[in-house]
């Protein structure tokens, strides 16, 4: 049986592995739910209950980046992609509520970006050698860090109580041979989400699959899982296409930009890692031996569901457990225009960060100095056609 198709027998790997990804409650098919839950422990800031003012927001953001910088920046990194993205409408779901106009249903995205760039390098909002652990000196951190930045930052790394967990290789033995992944991360998410994901499962095996996507599709998926009704690609089915090999998914993971202050890297690209149940809704080849019905989809256009590929059609038999991040060498520059401001980047880490004014009012109001714009040009044709802009142009350049 291939690495990639490993079933979970026993109860004890069953019980290890039962971390869900199904939609997030709050924040299914939702372009405004916070989804910051209460949870069980006490101890961790994702569990506490919402901040009361910007100090509180404050202090949980340090104290998450102290226990995994490299998790906390990736999950920004990957709602900054979704916000640069012109397709933010689709991909930033989430959209933080702070910045919907539910009486006009609009989206302040302009504003979002401004508070987004305000936000420093995250190893820089620690005291030097805490980013590695947990720090009681998490109090500390840069001055002229706007509220609306830190109350952003704690928003993006608990809505609905989905976290990141930086692992090794290693701790992933399908993974044991391939080299080309540099970081991988682990996906938790929130109690209520395993327990459907454990009431769907049964008694039925469970293996793991590979997904590939956009960068600027991650931050949706991370909180809302893969949905079939999302998917474009109907040829065999529809729902959402995987893969038993991870190089297959890799080349539908194009790099994008993320963050340009990001630590794992500003250019990535992403595959996610899915426990699938084997469930009848999960339409391939290699397990449709005792049904072969199983390797056809009703609404098939081209037959059988290829080798090595699985098309599942009900979102909630699949969920993912790992993202495995692939970083580029050479990182580009920030892509031009660029719609995420990089404000002003100084050496020293206490200092503001912010968008100049002129090209902060060029952005806001380039609808008006476009017709502006269009209003001159008028007023010159007309004058250069008319009797007085002759005389005003004889005067001018003939004296």
């Amino acid at each position: 049986m291939p690495a990639t198709a490993v079933a979970w027998r026993s109860e004890r790997q069953r019980s290890r592995g039962s971390r869900a990804c199904g939609p997030c409650g709050s924040c299914q098919g939702s372009t405004g739910g916070t989804g910051t839950k209460k949870m069980a422990a006490p101890d961790s800031p994702l569990r506490s209950p919402p901040p009361q003012n910007s100090e509180d927001a404050r202090l949980l953001v340090l104290k998450i980046i102290a226990e995994d910088v490299q998790a906390a920046d990736l999950q920004w990194s990957l709602f900054v992609a979704a916000l640069r993205s012109y397709r933010y409408d689709t991909v930033l779901r989430p959209f933080p509520t702070s910045f919907a106009d539910q009486a006009t249903d609009t989206k302040r995205i302009d504003d979002l970006r401004d508070v987004a760039a305000r936000v420093p390098p995250l190893g820089a909002l620690l005291p030097a050698g805490s980013v590695a652990k947990s720090s009681t000196s998490a109090a500390t951190g840069p001055k002229g860090v706007p509220r609306e930045a830190w109350e952003l930052l704690l928003w993006v790394l608990t809505c609905g109580g989905v976290r990141l967990r930086s692992r090794k290789k290693e701790d992933v033995p399908e993974l044991s041979g391939d080299s080309a992944v540099d970081a991988v991360f682990e996906v938790e998410h929130s109690p209520q989400a395993d327990r459907r994901f454990e009431g769907t499962r049964g008694d039925r095996e469970v293996f793991f699959a590979y997904h590939g996507s956009r960068l600027d599709n991650f931050h949706s998926i991370l909180h809302n899982g893969l949905l079939a009704h999302m998917n474009k690609n109907a040829l065999f089915g529809s729902g959402t296409y995987l893969s038993s090999e991870l190089s297959v998914s890799a080349t539908f993971s194009p790099a994008g930009y993320g963050w340009q202050h990001s630590l794992v890297s500003p250019e990535l690209s992403c595959v996610a890692m899915c426990e699938v149940i084997d469930h009848p809704d999960v339409k391939c080849q290699d397990r449709a031996r005792s049904k072969p019905s199983r390797a056809y989809a009703r609404d098939s256009m081209a037959g059988m569901v290829p080798e090595r590929y699985y098309l599942v059609q009900n979102d909630s038999v699949v969920r993912v457990k790992y993202l495995l991040v692939y970083t580029a060498t050479q990182p580009a520059p920030p892509p031009a225009p660029d719609i995420l401001p990089a404000g002003m980047v100084t050496s020293t880490a206490d200092r503001a960060y912010y968008s100049p004014g002129w090209q902060d009012f060029l952005r806001k109001n380039k609808s008006w100095l476009m017709v502006a714009a269009y209003a001159a040009l008028l007023c010159g044709i007309g004058l250069s056609s008319s009797r007085v802009g002759h005389k005003l142009m004889l005067k001018l350049f003939y004296r």
